[in-house]
């Protein structure tokens, strides 16, 4: 399963940056951005567009990873039933690069920022418009919608309070997960059995 790939690759990736000396709980921003965490300037002017990818499999201390995993094999393996394996990871790194690109643009430029939360946002608000398109009549598709929205609206308004987080990457893969959604209806990868 894509989810449980997209996991271990987040995993591991952690793991080796522990054994290389980084912290586990609160690594430095210079040790984030050495494994290849996002910041405005890397991006816009030396234009090292990898990181877009990079940065969203890069985790600020097991807390980090650990909510983020949480929140993904939830919300990932029901993303990956309801539109196939191929379109959820096609919308998945759509909303990486999207949230990514969105930190880079609009945050300021000491902010350094990495984690899977704005492909999981994006995921959410992929999920969220295909469920729409199944109708609210349907509960099961009514409870899912529901649940999704709830997260997406807490997650952002927790962004707003706490300033550490970066809200603009989260609101970044929410829209472009939005846009993913309405793309999915187009294509008509939305899988309608699930719901029945």
């Amino acid at each position: 399963m894509i989810t449980l790939f997209i996991i271990t690759i987040n995993v591991v990736v952690y793991i080796f940056m522990v054994k290389e000396g980084v912290s586990w709980i609160a690594p430095s921003p210079q040790d984030l951005l050495e494994w290849g965490a996002n910041q405005k300037n890397i991006i816009l002017e030396q234009r090292e567009y990898i990181r877009l990818l990079k940065a969203s499999f890069i985790h600020i201390g097991i807390i980090h990873l650990f909510f983020n995993m949480y929140c993904l094999s939830s919300i990932g393996l029901l993303a990956e039933r309801i539109l196939g394996s191929f379109y959820y990871l096609f919308a998945y790194l759509a909303c990486a690069i999207a949230a990514n690109y969105a930190s880079a643009s609009f945050n300021l430029p000491e902010m350094v920022s990495s984690g899977a939360s704005g492909a999981i946002m994006g995921i959410a608000g992929t999920v969220l418009v295909a469920t729409l398109s199944i109708g609210r009549k349907n509960k099961i598709a009514s409870k899912v919608y529901q649940s999704l929205f709830s997260f997406l609206v807490i997650n952002i308004s927790i962004g707003f309070l706490i300033p550490i987080i970066d809200n603009v990457n989260h609101i970044g893969g929410a829209i472009t997960g939005i846009v993913m959604g309405i793309l999915a209806i187009f294509l008509g990868v939305v899988r309608r059995d699930i719901f029945e």
